[in-house]
């Protein structure tokens, strides 16, 4: 690219669909149906992201898990092909000898969300459609860091971990004993203070602790405070593209209802040019929260809470506190 891209990442949701059923994740929320992106589609995408230079980075996410894409593998070649730098996350159940080969080839980023430190962990966050036993899926982990290991190059991987799991402290016995990179994650686990940044455990194999997006969590309380301001990169530095071409603000739409132009029947430059597009980069400069959506995302569940998201997010504003991003 000879210009500076104008969005650091653009999110390309190849399905919504998902072989896990995590309760931390907004699916047990969406409406919207479960379908794959049409590969021709995603091409089409790819190529106007690099053609008119919007992007040299891209992450095959919203909702779902890219894996299960029949022709994922195709699609994440051409995306290299056209010189773009492509991001995987991916819940690491359906890691294969085959599918390792192309992340170690084309993908920039893999990042595996390991959410499951035991059997009982795993069986909830798998559900009964599993396709295949812990152990088993421990191992697919370790086989393809061990592989990247073995040739020195390939993406960088991220392992991302929750910052606390009261019920699991740490990775099982049964695991540790047989792989060293679990062993290498509960030696960070048992620091009293967890790193806010991430933590390298191999050459470019890194742990990373993430937090619990509140607003996609069943409410227990039925109480959630919105918030009407707030510091926002949406649109300036990400877009988002779900599976039937629909754009919207962000990878946190998980039902695209703040969509504003569709990509199956328009071009990019159509959409991003256009009123809707415009009157929300308008919105997030002045710090409104222009939907029900962006509203929840930067809300709360206790008024304690509310308020120091609202402080963080004034800071943000005049920068006070950088934004981070391992992206």
């Amino acid at each position: 690219m000879n210009r500076t891209p104008q969005f650091k990442m653009v999110f390309l949701e190849l399905t919504n669909g998902c072989n896990f059923s995590c309760a931390f994740c907004a699916k047990h929320k969406m409406s919207r149906p479960v379908g794959f992106m049409d590969a021709a589609l995603a091409m089409r995408i790819l190529d106007q992201l690099q053609e008119h230079e919007l992007t040299n980075r891209v992450a095959f996410h919203v909702m779902g898990e890219p894996l299960l894409h029949p022709r994922f593998g195709e699609i994440l070649a051409y995306a290299h092909s056209v010189g773009l730098k492509v991001a995987i996350n991916t819940n690491g159940s359906l890691l294969s000898e085959e599918r390792n080969d192309m992340l170690l080839e084309h993908a920039d980023r893999v990042l595996i969300s390991l959410r499951s430190r035991s059997e009982a962990a795993f069986s909830r966050n798998a559900g009964s459609k599993r396709v295949c036993d812990y152990s088993s899926y421990i191992s697919r982990v370790g086989q393809l860091i061990t592989k990247k290991l073995e040739l020195g190059t390939g993406p960088k991987i991220y392992l991302r971990l929750f910052a606390n799991d009261c019920s699991d402290p740490l990775f099982a016995e049964s695991v540790s004993q047989s792989h060293e990179f679990i062993r290498k994650l509960n030696t960070v686990l048992r620091q009293r203070v967890l790193p806010s940044g991430s933590i390298e455990i191999y050459p470019d194999v890194r742990v990373v602790f993430d937090k619990l997006t509140e607003f996609w969590l069943p409410s227990t309380t039925g109480k959630y405070y919105r918030s009407y301001w707030g510091k926002c990169d949406a649109l300036t530095d990400e877009l988002a593209i779900l599976w039937n071409g629909d754009v919207t603000t962000c990878c946190y739409d998980y039902d695209g209802l703040n969509r504003f132009g569709n990509l199956a029947n328009n071009g990019i430059l159509e959409v991003v040019a256009g009123d809707e597009f415009r009157n929300y980069l308008v919105s997030f400069a002045k710090m409104k929260l222009p939907t029900p959506v962006c509203q929840e995302c930067f809300g709360a569940s206790s008024r304690w809470r509310w308020m120091l998201r609202q402080l963080y997010s004034l800071g943000q504003f005049i920068n006070l506190f950088p934004p981070k991003s391992f992206l």
